[in-house]
């Protein structure tokens, strides 16, 4: 693999810290998208607009569309503001690109928390929702990660298109694509207005739209928080309440 490679992330709302960087492969540029004045020796800081009262909708715009930000690419990773690129991210785009152009990690595959489809994220996201509520009911709705009625319809829709349970469900902490092919920009199209008319929660829309797109993506092995590429942050993300 010798395509110059576009690793990149994205900060709004002061809700994490620059990513750290073990291992930095030649052929890459870190490049980090954001409305702070953020200071660094080893990322490009490409000081963006923002559009939207949601900081998650300004990050996640950069995370979802890189064919309109990184054209000049071939090939993309996106990872969160708390992972840490540790191997050889060469290796994942000549694996997993070979016959598709999006790679994700399988939340099947965390440890910790193994989840199968949106509709089992969504009933998480809810219950832990209720559980906050219940323990601090002043919050109102700002107990859950997003709206519940907005999730609660998402998912009813969803359903009566005909989207089948168990499908599968991607994490969002790493994506590896060929962004500027248009299958994948079909699909992150769909993916982004997901984001913009639904939930701002990401993983709940993204196989939905691939199903409804018929795009094949692949997913990667191994748990997406701890792996030979890529490791996680202890701390939480600065923004999480």
């Amino acid at each position: 693999m010798s395509s110059k490679i576009a690793i990149y992330t994205s900060i709004f709302g002061g809700y994490d810290d620059i990513p750290k960087i073990s291992n930095k492969p030649p052929n890459c540029d870190f490049l980090c998208f954001t409305e702070n004045d953020i200071k660094s020796t080893e990322w490009k800081i490409i000081q963006s607009p923002v559009i939207y009262d949601c900081p998650n909708r300004n990050a996640k715009r950069y995370k979802v569309l890189p064919h309109k930000y990184l054209k000049d690419y071939e090939y993309s990773i996106w990872i969160d503001g708390n992972m840490d690129v540790v191997g050889n991210v060469n290796e994942l785009i000549d694996k997993y690109l070979k016959d598709s152009n999006i790679a994700f990690y399988s939340h099947s595959n965390n440890v910790l928390d193994p989840r199968h489809c949106p509709y089992e994220e969504a009933e998480f996201i809810l219950a832990a929702g209720k559980r906050n509520y219940a323990l601090n009911p002043s919050r109102g709705t700002l107990a859950y990660k997003d709206n519940p009625n907005t999730i609660e319809v998402q998912m009813k829709n969803y359903q009566y298109e005909g989207f089948p349970r168990n499908n599968g469900l991607i994490t969002g902490m790493v994506i590896i694509r060929n962004h500027n092919n248009i299958d994948c920009i079909k699909v992150m199209d769909q993916w982004w207005s997901e984001i913009c008319y639904n939930s701002k929660r990401d993983q709940l829309s993204f196989n939905y739209s691939a199903w409804k797109q018929n795009i094949k993506f692949n997913y990667i092995h191994g748990d997406s928080r701890n792996n030979e590429y890529f490791v996680r942050s202890s701390k939480p993300h600065k923004g999480k309440k």
